[in-house]
């Protein structure tokens, strides 16, 4: 028996239930408190007070610790700005939570509504095609490798153009006059900047 529970408490975060269990491990004679998801805990048996604990099961509770420090840096970074599903995911990966913890924060996130992709693609889509002039391919582009979907993008481009928040033909010849000014570029320069902008 490498250690054991001393304790079990539950907090209510923003209507989430969230443990906090109190863990001493014998071979280091040290004790810890792991802050857990209830679903998680439930799933590795939920033990309680005084019961003893294998060192698979007590590393198994301290890799379900790493779920509620994704979803705390998940909610930190979508703070800083919007933020596509699988684009918050990558990030959570690039700080190095595992790749279940990452999911299971961004599907917390998404639940809660904190992710509207829709609503950010359509902003990033007007954005894109009237401050930076930014042609359909571009916006796509650009877009996807921020994790959006294809799809969704399209869609926002779409709308947008329906409901006339953006002209595509006015962004471009914003963009040309950006570009040349009152001279006429030749027919090769004219075709390499809006192929460089996405038209």
């Amino acid at each position: 028996m490498p250690g054991r529970v001393l304790r079990v408490s539950a907090v209510d975060i923003h209507g989430n239930l969230r443990l906090s269990v109190e863990v001493e491990h014998f071979a280091g004679n040290t004790r810890r408190t792991l802050r857990l998801s209830q679903r998680r805990y439930e799933a590795l048996g939920a033990p309680v007070a005084g019961e003893p604990l294998s060192d698979e099961l007590l590393s198994a509770l301290a890799e379900a610790e790493g779920e509620i420090r994704a979803l705390s840096k998940a909610e930190s970074l979508l703070a800083y700005g919007d933020n596509s599903a699988n684009g918050l995911c990558r990030k959570l990966r690039q700080r190095g939570y595992s790749q279940e913890n990452a999911e299971a924060a961004v599907a917390h996130v998404l639940q809660k509504g904190y992710i509207r992709e829709g609503e950010q693609a359509y902003r990033l889509v007007v954005a894109a095609a009237n401050r930076k002039c930014w042609g359909p391919r571009r916006i796509v582009a650009d877009l996807s490798h921020k994790g959006y979907p294809a799809e969704t993008v399209r869609r926002a481009i779409a709308q947008a153009e329906s409901e006339g928040e953006i002209d595509f033909e006015a962004s471009k010849k914003a963009l040309l006059q950006k570009k040349f000014g009152e001279e006429q570029p030749s027919p090769l320069d004219r075709r390499r900047v809006l192929y460089q902008y996405g038209y």
